[in-house]
């Protein structure tokens, strides 16, 4: 069950029925900073962006 509605596109948790993937984030340093390419669809650094 749902806690409260919200954007799942921006949520770290894996959702039911999603198809995209997250990392762990003990494994990969995450920024509260998205990369500009990474807010048009992809960033051509992949996971070496920062």
């Amino acid at each position: 069950s749902r806690a409260y509605s919200h954007d799942w596109t921006k949520c770290p948790f894996v959702h039911p029925g999603e198809n995209a993937r997250r990392h762990d984030p003990r494994k990969h340093q995450y920024t509260c900073v998205l990369c500009p390419a990474f807010r048009k669809g992809s960033c051509v650094k992949g996971d070496l962006c920062e």
